[in-house]
């Protein structure tokens, strides 16, 4: 690399944390909207800052609607698809357990976690984080609305980098039990 080529590098790699800060105005804190802070950015799952560019890149291509910029707009937006996440929660843990693999599932907007095939509640909202081996899927929280209404599919999704899957080698049959639970949505 010539000199002005590797100045160069320590600025890129901190405009791509800011463009990755920015995609994702929501934090993932601990659990969802009740310690939100519509202004900050963490990162509560290492796949957290693809899951952000990808979000960027479907809103951009028109894939996906954007969030409301307006705090509580958007608060209201994300309450609205936690209420349906514990109602989806609730259809899941009311039926018999599939059998699959357990599954935590991260909304990545809002940082709630939840458990799908849970072996003590079938299914469950505002759960603990994922450890590091744990099977787990992240998706935003648009896209999941997304995916209940039957609006995007989760190949689609999947194909956009829009619902990703982190902690197992058998990504197809973590993706498979993650549409199982969606096709309970109501």
């Amino acid at each position: 690399m010539t000199g002005s080529c590797q100045s160069l590098v320590p600025v890129r790699a901190a405009l791509g944390f800011m463009v990755a800060a920015s995609l994702v105005a929501a934090p993932a804190a601990s659990c969802s909207l009740e310690a939100l802070d519509l202004s900050g950015f963490s990162v509560d799952h290492r796949g957290s800052i693809p899951i952000a560019l990808a979000t960027r890149a479907a809103i951009d291509a028109g894939h996906i609607a954007e969030l409301p910029k307006d705090n509580s707009a958007r608060y209201a937006a994300l309450y609205v698809i936690r209420l349906r996440a514990v109602t989806h929660m609730r259809r899941l843990a009311a039926r018999a357990l599939s059998g699959g693999p357990e599954l935590a599932v991260l909304l990545t907007q809002s940082g709630a976690w939840m458990r799908i095939n849970d072996p003590r509640t079938g299914a469950r909202y505002h759960a603990s984080p994922a450890a590091e081996t744990e099977l787990t899927v992240l998706v935003p929280d648009t896209v999941y609305a997304a995916l209940l209404d039957g609006e995007l599919t989760v190949q689609r999704a999947t194909e956009l980098g829009l619902l990703r899957v982190y902690g197992t080698e058998n990504r197809d049959a973590a993706i498979h039990a993650f549409a199982d639970a969606l096709s309970i949505s109501g």
